[in-house]
């Protein structure tokens, strides 16, 4: 019997070392059977999120373990029933990239399911190119509930979708995927994001000059949020690759780029969209 005070590390130590799905049955039922019941309903998240990483398990496959472990709690059929119930019910998000370590969306996003009592769950998920049509068919299929997107694949997931938003179409830039109806759609909040974060300070930018480190990612949707929401009077890019802030000289006769260690006179503000910023 794993100590309710640290089960979890209990049970997951008994996973290395038992046959794993049987132990991971035993290992909810432990919890469940535990003198505070309710404690899996505030563990429940978590322990989805570490049980699919530690057996590589379809979250089909997760839902159908801890749901044969309720039936066999001392739960009351009528409370056993609404677990069940709310369980296969939970949602999957997901935040996808490469690298994906340093992303803080999980504890974020999980931090407010929790607190409200959501039934759903958020991880991120390290992603190779070759992975984007299947990770995006699991939307189209229900087998989650949404993405999100970070480098390097805001670009590259556009050729799975059925059909993007005038802001990700503009931009040509996706960093969040979800389903309507039986399309797969793809959305760009980066623009707002951005904007929120200046009104949010108050900063005034009409008429001043931008610095912009930085051309992949982010930066196009910043560029349009400075011209037409703020109405700047000129951009210098830089970047290591400089063809690709040239490309982005097609978005507004205001920009100028810039040879990568170099910086420019005069310049109101300095903003990073490097990798370094992650």
């Amino acid at each position: 019997v794993c100590p309710l005070s640290n089960i979890k590390l209990c049970v997951f130590k008994k996973l290395q070392n038992h046959n794993l799905k049987k132990m991971l049955n035993r290992g909810l039922m432990v919890m469940i059977n535990s003198d505070d019941p309710a404690y899996f309903g505030g563990y429940i998240n978590k322990n989805f999120i570490e049980t699919q990483a530690a057996l590589n398990l379809s979250m089909k496959d997760v839902k159908t373990l801890i749901i044969n472990s309720f039936k066999s709690s001392f739960l009351e059929e009528k409370e056993k029933k609404e677990w069940i119930e709310k369980i296969w019910k939970m949602k999957k998000y997901l935040v996808i990239g490469n690298p994906i370590e340093h992303s803080l969306s999980p504890k974020l996003h999980n931090y407010w399911i929790n607190k409200y009592g959501l039934s759903a769950l958020y991880e991120k998920k390290k992603l190779e190119e070759d992975n984007l049509k299947e990770i995006i068919d699991n939307v189209r299929e229900n087998l989650i509930s949404g993405i999100n997107v970070t480098i390097p694949f805001k670009k590259l997931v556009i050729p799975f979708l059925d059909k993007l938003t005038a802001s990700a179409k503009g931009l040509q830039s996706v960093n969040t995927i979800y389903k309507i109806k039986n399309e797969v759609w793809g959305e760009n909040t980066d623009r707002m994001g951005f904007g929120e974060s200046l009104r949010h300070y108050e900063y005034n930018l009409e008429n001043k000059i931008v610095f912009i480190i930085g051309a992949g990612g982010v930066t196009p949707a910043i560029i349009y949020e400075l011209i037409s929401g703020y109405g700047v009077k000129k951009i210098y890019i830089t970047n290591r690759t400089k063809s690709k802030a040239e490309e982005l000289k097609k978005l507004s006769s205001k920009i100028e780029v810039i040879e990568w260690g170099n910086r420019p006179l005069i310049f109101d503000i300095v903003i990073n969209t490097t990798s370094l910023g992650l």
